[in-house]
């Protein structure tokens, strides 16, 4: 021998359904901080939405009739997209075992997707 020691041997990185339930759950919630810039991508498609309708900016697509609506619902769920997949992958990471993080990601992405709906129907309703 020359004086060296050897190096320790790496033992295999776990890949087991724990694991991929917690990285799962962490994905479900970086979706909540995805709701931010999806706010940006959610308002330059807004306002091109409201320019194929006629709409100007300010003004509720739902006073454009049966199009507007159309152009409104479809507006809701294009914003909803981070929540819902967000409450997907916490669903998916609780089914493989992971109970605290997946449970925080589906009430946090519940929170904001339903926060996103209900500001709308508001805005719409006053």
């Amino acid at each position: 021998m020359s004086g060296r020691l050897r190096p320790e041997v790496s033992q295999p990185v776990a890949t087991g359904p724990a694991v991929r339930g917690r990285r799962l759950a962490v994905a479900s919630l970086v979706m909540v901080t995805v709701n931010v810039p999806w706010l940006v991508v959610s308002w330059l498609v807004g306002t091109a939405v409201m320019a194929l309708v006629g709409a100007r900016e300010g003004q509720l697509l739902s006073g454009y009739g049966a199009g507007g609506w159309v152009a409104w619902v479809l507006m809701l769920a294009f914003m909803a997209v981070p929540s819902i997949i967000g409450v997907i992958l916490g669903v998916r990471a609780r089914r493989l075992g992971e109970r605290r993080l997946s449970t925080a990601g589906i009430v946090a992405n519940t929170f904001v997707g339903v926060g996103w709906v209900v500001l709308s129907v508001v805005q719409v309703i006053s």
